[in-house]
């Protein structure tokens, strides 16, 4: 690749525990690039260690303020014609307008204020990339509408899907699509939403698949007990209280293990008080990624199980799969293509629980052999391999910006 500098925009890392699967693309952009300038939304928590040549950048109380004279005087027609734009796109009350004007300030504010420091600091010509199709996508695609920079996205789950967002809709995605460069889903599904979304933007979207690292093979379980793992926010699109309705019914003795945490959790902890003397309840909380990790590496797991309403294409599960640990999941987003008959039991959204209760009963024998694993693990190897998806992402982006 030439030599260049990458700003890359995040929610949070490297500060906190979230974004973990960042961890993974951070070591393949680094060396992708000579200076990677990272630029978290939030900084709260600890700051994790990043490869050297990666240095990070706090805008975060610098957006605190917002000046709304000088920002209206300067970008009127702007904020006018987005304005109107999305009160076309999604109807609100008269009463909300003010409400909706002062939101759209705020974020030419920020916009402003972003575009003032990478002109300072000379990286207006850098490649711009956005974690998420968001807030920062907003921003940039303000800079990229005055010609001041291209920039590029990724789209996951709530970022893509217009129905999760309690609005009904996603801020300014019309005015993103037409600003942004190209958008990579994270799955093949989420590429053919947005395209048939937006049509007359379709050239612009593709797909890239996430992918994380080799760490070997979970040890196959021995012994009566079944070891089922789960991995998520505690929130209610996750449906954790669905895993407990289903172990309420099951005869034989299982160890449920869950890492996460959330608003839920001690909603759930008090649900899993109900479960009978034969089940298990572990709850491990919030740990480093690292953490799930090395349990994997020691610990026989026979299941991961998730059972999402809605999702983007979990990389929770393959973590799981590159361990060789069989799956059952909802078909919801782009679970299907990761979860499959090669890999474990892919299940409607709307499920019983008694056919879930069949799978782990009925399915023992399969899931704890060595040919199974071994071909989750393959599967995993020749789709979610971090080295292989990284490698061709940053490969195809080396050509795209070539031609710039």
């Amino acid at each position: 690749m030439a030599q260049k500098s990458i700003c890359l925009y995040t929610k949070s890392y490297p500060y906190g525990t979230g974004e973990s699967f960042i961890e993974n693309e951070i070591i393949f952009l680094s060396e992708s690039f000579d200076k990677v300038y990272v630029f978290p939304l939030v900084i709260e928590g600890e700051l994790r260690s990043v490869p050297k040549n990666v240095q990070v950048i706090e805008l975060s109380k610098e957006f605190e303020s917002v000046n709304v004279r000088k920002t209206i005087i300067g970008n009127l027609g702007a904020i006018s014609r987005l304005f109107f734009q999305e009160i076309k796109h999604k109807k609100i009350y008269k009463k909300e307008y003010k409400i909706k004007f002062y939101f759209i300030v705020s974020v030419f504010s920020k916009a402003n204020k972003l575009s003032s420091y990478l002109l300072e600091k000379g990286l207006n010509n850098a490649v711009h990339y956005t974690y998420w199709f968001d807030f920062w996508s907003s921003l940039l695609s303000i800079l990229a509408s005055r010609n001041k920079l291209t920039y590029f996205t990724r789209a996951h789950g709530y970022d893509l899907y217009e129905e999760r967002n309690f609005l009904g809709y996603i801020h300014f995605r019309s005015f993103q699509m037409k600003a942004v460069d190209k958008v990579y889903c994270v799955s093949k599904s989420g590429a053919k939403y947005l395209k048939e979304k937006y049509p007359a933007y379709q050239d612009k979207v593709q797909y890239s698949y996430l992918g994380t690292e080799g760490n070997g093979m979970s040890p196959i379980p021995k012994g009566d007990k079944i070891r089922i793992v789960s991995c998520s926010n505690m929130i209610a699109l996750k449906r954790v209280e669905l895993i407990i309705e289903i172990l309420k019914l099951i005869k034989l003795d299982v160890e449920w293990v869950h890492f996460g945490d959330g608003i839920l959790l001690e909603d759930i902890k008090e649900k899993a008080k109900e479960l009978p003397d034969n089940i298990e309840s572990v709850f491990m909380g919030r740990k480093p990624n690292g953490n799930l990790l090395s349990y994997y590496q020691s610990t026989g797991v026979d299941l991961f199980i998730n059972l999402s309403e809605t999702e983007g294409l979990p990389v929770s599960i393959m973590e799981a799969i590159s361990f060789g640990i069989p799956v059952i999941a909802t078909d919801v987003g782009g679970t299907s293509e990761i979860v499959c008959n090669q890999t474990g039991w892919l299940i409607n959204k709307e499920f019983t629980s008694s056919l879930v209760v069949s799978i782990i009963e009925e399915n023992k024998e399969k899931y704890r052999t060595k040919e199974f694993r071994e071909n989750i693990h393959e599967y995993w190897k020749g789709n979610f391999r971090a080295s292989k998806n990284y490698t061709e992402f940053y490969h195809n982006l080396a050509k795209t910006w070539g031609e710039k």
